[in-house]
């Protein structure tokens, strides 16, 4: 929920009709009263008074209350039993009322978790509708602040981790780079070497070096430097994927784009990967001519995370991955659908795709930031991303970008 949303939801009291208050009052002729001022309210048919904690604590097991009020002295116990176990925060507020009202009972009181204290009287009892309103938004109000104050947390703890990650993501480019440049060079020295190394050990009678045989160094030497290359260029994704995440919030150039285009791109760029996950790529590209207008290597970057992670899930090359552009030009969007045939994605796991560092790839070195990226592009560009999954059977996520202002219907 966002925060305009959750401030609309606390500035005022819950409708009368949505709420259900619990009061625990073991005097019937209080009980009495409390029910006369609620039979005359609004919150009428939507009050249930019990008179032990007993009772109390089995309606709050079968169907937790909007409010529980509790007098302090009942027949098995005292009032405060109950504001404990409402779990972390409280899932609902707690007022207490009692006849023996002084400084100590109402510190006790309000120490324990209650929202509010109130001294019985005639008055304050047939008042109670109006008591409970005020608790209903003092929680409301208490909700409110809590949540902005855990947003203004999170917001302070993600700029200073964005300063660190663009200081380690910078550091470790440095010599990686060196790595990637130099490996090439190194495949290219050992293609000419290895013939002349070869006719040396000939005429010395040498057969083996190190730990292996010659005939084997013909093999595993470029096997070691490939793969040498492949992890630097995993240490060069990670690295992108972390510049991106700490990079300040903004879509830079926007201009004019082929959707089509910059799928096409994509997939020329994963060329490689999507070879070498899957034998049955399929794509298809809506023929009408829609454009949407963004940022064009941001829209990219999209697809290509999307592209990546869906050969990460396959299992094995011969399930498939597809690829499809639709206008929809009464809704005004263009939409991207990527569908793959791996291995899902749970519903407590798509929760949580798109939070920071959150990755169902450790073992292959995920870092957690792909959809994080791409979900907050998407945002940036006044798009959406839906994400539908069935374990053991692949996933679809498919996104959603209004067309170019001006466009004609087709």
């Amino acid at each position: 929920m966002d925060i305009a949303t959750e401030t609309k939801t606390h500035e005022h009291t819950p409708d009368p009709q949505s709420v259900n208050i619990l009061i625990v009052e073991d005097d019937r002729g209080h009980a009495a009263l409390i029910r006369k001022g609620f039979d005359a309210s609004s919150y009428r048919g939507h009050v249930k008074i019990v008179e032990t904690i007993a009772e109390a604590k089995t309606c709050i097991s079968g169907h937790p209350p909007t409010l529980l009020i509790t007098d302090l002295r009942l027949p098995d116990g005292h009032g405060t039993e109950l504001l404990a176990g409402r779990g972390e925060p409280p899932a609902y507020p707690v007022a207490v009322i009692t006849s023996h009202g002084n400084e100590e009972s109402a510190v006790e009181a309000m120490k324990a978790g209650a929202i509010d204290y109130i001294v019985k009287s005639s008055e304050t009892l047939v008042d109670m509708p109006h008591i409970a309103g005020r608790v209903l938004r003092e929680w409301n109000s208490l909700l409110e602040r809590n949540y902005m104050r855990a947003q203004l947390i999170h917001a302070d703890k993600l700029a200073s981790l964005g300063i660190l990650v663009a200081g380690v993501a910078h550091e470790v480019n440095n010599p990686n780079s060196f790595i990637m440049l130099n490996v090439p060079n190194l495949a290219d020295i050992w293609g000419d070497v290895f013939p002349v190394l070869e006719a040396y050990c000939a005429d010395k009678g040498i057969t083996k070096i190190g730990f292996s045989e010659l005939d084997e160094l013909r093999e595993i030497v470029p096997k070691l430097l490939s793969d040498m290359l492949l992890g630097s260029e995993r240490i060069n994704r990670i690295i992108t994927d972390l510049k991106n995440f700490a990079r300040p919030d903004h879509t830079g150039i926007m201009s004019s784009i082929d959707i089509n285009e910059v799928v096409t791109t994509a997939t020329s760029l994963t060329r490689n990967k999507l070879k070498n996950s899957t034998q049955h790529l399929d794509i298809r590209l809506d023929e009408t001519g829609a454009r949407i207008t963004g940022n064009y290597f941001r829209i990219e970057q999209v697809i290509i995370n999307l592209l990546l992670n869906a050969c990460d899930a396959l299992p094995d090359p011969s399930c498939a991955i597809r690829i499809t552009t639709l206008a929809d030009y009464n809704r005004r969007v263009c939409a991207l659908t990527v569908e793959d045939e791996g291995c899902g994605i749970s519903k407590d796991d798509i929760a949580q795709v798109r939070t920071a560092f959150f990755t169902t790839k450790q073992t292959a070195g995920g870092l957690g930031l792909g959809l994080t990226i791409s979900s907050q592009i998407v945002k940036e560009h006044s798009g959406t991303m839906t994400i539908e999954s069935t374990p053991g059977k692949g996933a679809t996520v498919t996104i959603e970008l209004p067309m170019e202002p001006g466009t004609p219907m087709s």
